[in-house]
């Protein structure tokens, strides 16, 4: 019995090992390195493809993006779609702009997030 708890003791901890110490993605892809970056300072979706908050917020400064508004310095992650979300301060009644930033295009665009409500 002694024996056996031993074994699985030691299949299991060698299980672990060997299961996180992977880099490539289930699908094949190298995933990136991010020992030295810190978890709010960037966003990676479930493709892979990742960007610093730097990095968005450089993109976004260069795109119609910086025209509507001043752009907020927080990225909202969102893994599925592949997006960086940046508040936009704009004045336009009955919207929350954002600057929707995409990880693998490295391109921006507004995203007014109009409720449809007519204020007076």
């Amino acid at each position: 019995m002694k024996n056996l708890f031993i074994f699985l003791f030691v299949f299991s901890f060698v299980f672990l090992l060997v299961g996180c110490g992977s880099t490539v993605s289930d699908r094949g892809q190298e995933m990136p390195d991010l020992s030295g970056e810190v978890s709010d300072d960037i966003c990676v979706a479930h493709s892979g493809d990742s960007i610093t908050l730097d990095e968005a917020m450089d993109i976004a400064e260069g795109s119609n993006c910086a025209q509507e508004g001043e752009i907020q310095r927080a990225c909202n992650c969102n893994e599925g779609t592949g997006t960086c979300w940046l508040d936009i301060e704009a004045k336009k009644p009955g919207c929350n702009p954002a600057c929707v930033v995409d990880l693998e295009t490295k391109e921006a665009q507004v995203n007014w997030r109009c409720t449809g409500l007519i204020v007076d």
